[in-house]
């Protein structure tokens, strides 16, 4: 496993890491920075959304079985960057891609 990797795979959890590194110009690195913040601006907008719906008296128990699935990104984020590969995140990959094209 190569430091590319493995600064790549903690991009997933410190999505601005590689501003700080030597990798900040890698096409790869910011393949996966751009998944990231993808994946959080998902989650800011899907936890807002919950509270606002629980203060309106929806059930909390809606929103462990979304925290699942987001924690479940992540980690197919960090498997595919441990596997070498450039794989866009199910459902939001594509998204967060052409949303994000313009982060150098």
């Amino acid at each position: 496993m190569s430091q590319k990797q493995i600064i790549a795979a903690l991009t997933y959890l410190v999505f601005f890491l590689p501003r700080f590194t030597s990798y900040k110009g890698d096409s790869d690195v910011h393949f996966h920075m751009k998944q990231a913040v993808g994946l959080l601006t998902l989650a800011l907008s899907l936890q807002g959304a919950f509270t606002i719906l629980v203060y309106w008296g929806a059930p909390k128990l809606l929103v462990w079985p979304v925290r699942f699935i987001l924690l479940y990104y992540v980690f197919v984020g960090i498997s595919s960057v441990l596997k070498g590969e450039k794989k866009e995140l199910p459902f939001i990959g594509e998204y967060a891609t052409r949303a994000f094209e313009n982060i150098r």
